[in-house]
């Protein structure tokens, strides 16, 4: 409805009224509402001005256009400007300098981060990529190492506008603080991806030596449980035999081979806990610590618990180490003589015995509900017929 309508259909509301027409008569006539016509009725008795003389009715405007433009011209500058510096300048909360900032098309984003390369570099790898365009990839592995390290400046923000995300001016530099520093390894080829690899902070030679030997072998390897091994060449490199390797994470060997994988999957587990040792063993709620063992820790140490059959002295090494991993976190040494009773009750971490139990029962039912044709399930089959028992 139009200002002036309404204005004028006001008028015709106290004008009946003044003749002596009824609330719901006067409702009829200009079909309106009974409650406004009431309310205008009271306005009008309380000598209230029942016309709009306001043109509209947004709030006056606090930033000018000539203050508008400064802040877009700022943020092409210097898009990492933060929004507090204009609202000192002009007096106003931040709210209203990103509210302009967005109405002019200039959104709050985190900034990007990538490889600083230059035409050289370019250039180079450009050159790379061409003369080894028809090269044949399947016995080659890349090999790359990483430094990670805690930033100096911690989380930045920056205001752009939309697909500017990688303009120079908009990507994050690298300004480490070098107070946490983790090395890292890692390779890939044909035959996927491999593991990750923790290197120490000072490798010697021989390390990084053995390191390469260990890619090349799980790359070109061959494990067989027969005794005579004949040398195998492919393309003039020899296949490597080995007497076990890991696969898709697990420990695959002729000899004991389940109790070789507790003592990884504890090993592991004890990697994993003290990589957030400043979360254990820090002022964080003993909550949130259970919910990161739940969540973090005991994955790593039942990873593949769906296909272990696990002796009692098995069982025995994973609830050693839950145990173990608890006195850490509450502090407490087995010198202190504390029942694990006790211990359970004050973490309530999830009992790994259960958490293997449950995970194979989990698996089975998912294997039954498989289709018949699939390997899993096939694999899982007996040949046996039932005998009923009398």
């Amino acid at each position: 409805m139009l200002a002036a309508n309404r204005d004028q259909i006001r008028l015709q509301v106290i004008d009946l009224h003044e003749q002596g027409v009824g609330i719901r008569e006067i409702s009829r006539q200009i079909n309106v509402t009974r409650n406004t016509v009431r309310r205008w009725v009271r306005r009008h008795g309380n000598e209230e001005n029942i016309i709009d003389l306001r043109r509209n009715n947004h709030r006056p405007q606090v930033i000018t256009q000539e203050q508008s433009r400064l802040m877009q011209m700022q943020y092409i500058m210097d898009a990492f400007t933060p929004t507090r510096h204009f609202a000192e300048a002009f007096e106003v909360h931040p709210s209203t300098i990103r509210r302009h900032l967005h109405a002019m098309g200039v959104h709050h984003r985190r900034p990007a981060k990538k490889i600083a390369l230059t035409d050289a570099h370019k250039a180079a790898r450009l050159i790379f990529a061409r003369r080894y365009l028809n090269f044949d990839w399947t016995t080659t592995a890349f090999i790359d190492e990483k430094t990670f390290q805690s930033s100096q400046t911690g989380r930045l923000h920056l205001w752009r506008i939309d697909r500017t995300r990688y303009t120079e001016d908009h990507v994050l530099a690298n300004n480490a603080s070098g107070r946490i520093t983790v090395n890292m390894s890692g390779w890939i080829s044909s035959a996927g991806i491999g593991e990750l690899v923790d290197l120490p902070p000072r490798a010697t030679a021989q390390e990084y030596v053995d390191l390469l030997d260990e890619t090349r072998n799980v790359i070109v390897t061959l494990m067989t449980n027969s005794k005579k091994r004949n040398p195998i060449t492919v393309d003039g490199q020899p296949i490597h035999y080995v007497d076990e390797y890991i696969y898709l994470g697990q420990l695959v060997s002729f000899s004991n081979r389940q109790d070789k994988e507790i003592e990884r999957r504890v090993g592991n587990a004890w990697k994993s806990y003290w990589s957030m040792k400043e979360l254990m063993k820090g002022n964080l709620p003993l909550s949130l610590k259970r919910k990161l063992v739940d969540m973090c820790i005991l994955p790593v140490l039942t990873y593949g618990a769906q296909t272990w059959s696990l002796t009692e002295s098995q069982k025995s090494k994973l609830k050693v180490c839950q145990r173990d991993i608890e006195r850490s976190i509450l502090g407490v040494k087995r010198t202190d003589r504390i029942r694990n009773t006790t211990l359970r009750s004050k973490t309530r971490i999830a009992d790994v015995g259960e958490r293997t139990a449950r995970l194979k029962w989990d698996w089975a039912g998912h294997v039954c509900r498989m289709h018949p044709d699939r390997w899993a399930s096939l694999a899982g089959m007996t040949t046996e017929t039932p005998v009923a028992l009398e």
